[in-house]
């Protein structure tokens, strides 16, 4: 029976002193120490307002970002171009070749006159400003030159913008190694 009743006095002193724990937390946890829900709500709010606040973007940044996405899908519809022309040689008979590949060449101007167009900030350089606008336009005029050699069936006119194209298209790599 010893061992009972020191087994309910621990038991009794353990509950005394979690009811007294529990009392204490509780007066400090709700408004004893000046926290009630208000000044809760409050704080939360204040912090999530501070959270919304959007950072500032660097605008050259932005626009590298921009123009390499305009360069990289000017690249990649030079390259579809450039298989095309190389699906039309084989198979020259075929009508829709002539549509397919002024289509090509259409896109090619539009995404050129895009770059050309995107709004440089003040930050960009003059000299590297100037490249960009000269591969933009160098897209633009050979695509234009294929256009018109693929509706005349030139095929001097053909190479002449197959050749301006290529070399456009390493001006453009060229830039997009220099601008990152």
């Amino acid at each position: 029976m010893d061992r009972t009743r020191s087994f309910r006095t621990r038991a009794g002193l353990a509950l005394v002193v979690l009811a007294g724990s529990l009392a204490i937390v509780g007066g400090w946890g709700c408004g004893g120490g000046g926290d009630d829900l208000a000044d809760i709500r409050a704080t939360a709010t204040a912090a999530a307002s501070a959270a919304a606040v959007t950072p500032t973007i660097d605008p050259m940044a932005a626009y590298k970002s921009r123009a390499n996405g305009l360069a990289s899908d000017l690249s990649g519809l030079y390259g579809a171009l450039f298989a095309d022309l190389l699906k039309a040689q084989v198979n020259q008979a075929d009508p829709k070749w002539p549509g397919v590949l002024t289509g090509d060449a259409d896109l090619i101007v539009q995404k050129a006159q895009e770059l050309r167009n995107l709004a440089q900030p003040a930050e960009l350089n003059p000299v590297l400003a100037g490249k960009i606008g000269g591969v933009a336009d160098a897209f633009s005029a050979a695509a234009t030159l294929l256009k018109q050699a693929v509706l005349r069936a030139d095929p001097g006119q053909s190479a002449q913008a197959v050749q301006m194209l290529g070399q456009a298209n390493n001006d453009l790599e060229a830039l997009r190694t220099e601008f990152k």
